[in-house]
């Protein structure tokens, strides 16, 4: 197992659970060995990696996320190469770099490597951008790497991935002085033409030397990683489950461990503070039932207590009310949409949304429903002269309300009208009318089956609504979503593998619509049938 080598998601997982093993483990994960790796990918469409999702239960969703992050990192990588102007070696997102490539590195024959991976006897990470420092007498080779954040700040999380990668450095023989930064996205960039200004000149990235905050992280790795060695020979560690799990990141065993543990845990409580879920394990309090109703910091969590002790819905009973106002008819919208670090299109900023697809149900008096959808034809254009016109044309006939589910839609409109000026009284006249069942439901219904979560699969599920989502291939969730939106854009994407991905982001899109449909529906019933018991 030594033989093996680490990588840099593994040693994520580890830290996230080695951080608490000195506290109290009232709840236990299941007895079994950690794989040495979580696996990586395992193509889903022949031929076409980006789209690829691990098939291990307990790692295909956070795989899937990773890889929706990918695709803003490489274009954040590629345009701090152009920005830092010199002669550079890209590698494939997988590749491992080679012994051949390293060597002109050493040798001064390449001054940047950008993208792949790098691997010591220790670990493996990805490569980023690696520079090469003039060499010192007494340090010997020196070495720069950068850390590249899709985002406008540095995360927790960010910080333990720079400490590995300065520590998987250190450790390659001939390396002497390893210097770290980090690039940042600057929110101030616009763009003034597709893919222009991203060199020196240019303000894309925010490049921030780190390497003194980094030094005492990096000190500690090694002890870690010989720690997460010891985890993965044996018997998973009695650790209790918290928010630690997932964050600062989603650990990608989450699912598994989840299954060990009963559904009135405490570990699921709503809006749980770490230091609250320690104070509770430590006390012997391990179910939800049992916490003192006077300690519940929020309705929220008073609710959630009561739905567990019912043992299903519970309801606030202003809900009843709040839905007299939300009436059919009614229209239920979904976008689905890119956020490049990269700005594609003129006047576009860092990050802004560039909403590609639009799937929208109506649900009239009678009972009826019909749907309308938008997918943009050229992904490589700008798509949203298109989607705001064709939804406008969809929204106008009527004024009844239109239910979302999050406020993704409202920012989205929001940036669409500052973008297109021309456009924002029939964009903003839509905003107005959006009304998000998500905040509904988080402040007037619980049930146990939700698990402390809101997302629309997890409550479509646990409320045993029609519209499911394990029979769609290719997209089943707004990550596979993204990864679908970037692999339609490339050039060689054609033929019958471009229509088979649009025909499953018609599915999903028109799957989530459909969801709030039946949601809407649904909380009508229980609050009616809970106003007429009452």
């Amino acid at each position: 197992m030594s033989e093996q080598r680490w990588t840099e998601q593994m040693y994520r997982a580890s830290l996230q659970c080695d951080l608490w093993t000195w506290r109290s483990a009232r709840l236990r994960t299941p007895a079994t060995a950690l794989p040495l790796e979580p696996p990586l990918r395992a193509s889903r469409v022949s031929d076409r990696p980006e789209m690829a999702r691990a098939q291990d239960a307990g790692h295909g969703a956070t795989a899937t996320l990773l890889q929706a992050r990918d695709w803003q990192r490489n274009e954040a990588l590629d345009a701090l190469v152009m920005q830092l102007d010199r002669s550079a070696q890209r590698l494939p997102e997988e590749q491992l770099l080679d012994d051949e490539t390293w060597r002109q590195f050493v040798e001064g024959r390449i001054e940047l490597l950008a993208g792949g991976r790098i691997a010591s006897a220790m670990a493996e990470a990805p490569l980023d951008v690696l520079e090469r420092l003039p060499e010192s007498p007494n340090d010997g080779l020196g070495v720069r790497v950068y850390l590249v954040i899709p985002g406008r700040s540095v995360g927790e999380a960010d910080w333990d991935r720079a400490a590995f990668r300065r520590q998987l450095l250190a450790s390659i023989e001939g390396v002497g002085r390893v210097s770290v930064s980090v690039a940042t996205v600057d929110p101030a960039y616009q763009s003034r033409a597709p893919g222009a200004s991203l060199g020196a000149k240019g303000r894309l990235l925010r490049i921030r030397d780190v390497s003194a905050e980094v030094e005492p992280l990096a000190l500690e790795v090694s002890d870690r990683l010989a720690r997460a060695r010891a985890v993965a020979s044996g018997a998973l560690p009695e650790v209790a489950m918290g928010v630690h799990c997932r964050r600062p990141e989603r650990c990608p065993y989450l699912s598994r461990c989840e299954r060990a543990l009963a559904r009135d845990a405490v570990f699921f409580l709503p809006r749980l503070d770490a230091s609250v879920s320690h104070d509770y394990l430590s006390r012997g309090i391990e179910r939800i039932g049992d916490i003192p109703a006077r300690e519940l910091r929020s309705p929220l969590q008073r609710r959630a207590q009561r739905a567990h002790s019912l043992g299903g819905l519970a309801l606030e009973p202003t809900l009843a009310s709040l839905l007299d106002s939300l009436r059919v008819p009614c229209s239920y919208l979904d976008f689905e949409y890119l956020a490049p670090a990269v700005p594609r299109f003129s006047g576009m900023r860092s990050l802004e949304a560039v909403p590609y697809q639009w799937s929208l149900h109506r649900a009239d008096r009678d009972g009826s429903t019909s749907h309308y959808e938008f997918l943009a034809e050229d992904l490589a254009s700008d798509p949203r002269p298109s989607f705001i016109e064709s939804l406008l044309a969809a929204t106008r006939a009527a004024d009844e309300p239109i239910c979302v589910y999050s406020s993704a839609e409202a920012d989205v409109l929001s940036s669409l009208a500052r973008a297109f000026p021309e456009h924002l009284s029939g964009l903003e006249g839509i905003r107005r009318r959006l009304v998000d069942l998500q905040a509904i439901l988080i402040h007037h219904v619980y049930h146990p089956d939700f698990r402390g979560e809101f997302g629309l699969k997890r409550v479509s599920e646990a409320l045993g609504l029609d519209a499911r989502y394990d029979d769609l291939p290719l997209v089943a969730n707004g990550a596979d979503a993204a990864l679908a939106l970037v692999e339609l854009a490339r050039p060689g994407c054609e033929g019958a593998a471009r229509q088979e991905l649009r025909a499953a982001l018609s599915r999903y899109c028109r799957r989530d619509t459909q969801a709030l449909v039946e949601l809407h529906r649904y909380l009508r019933k229980a609050a009616e049938a809970t106003r007429s018991s009452a």
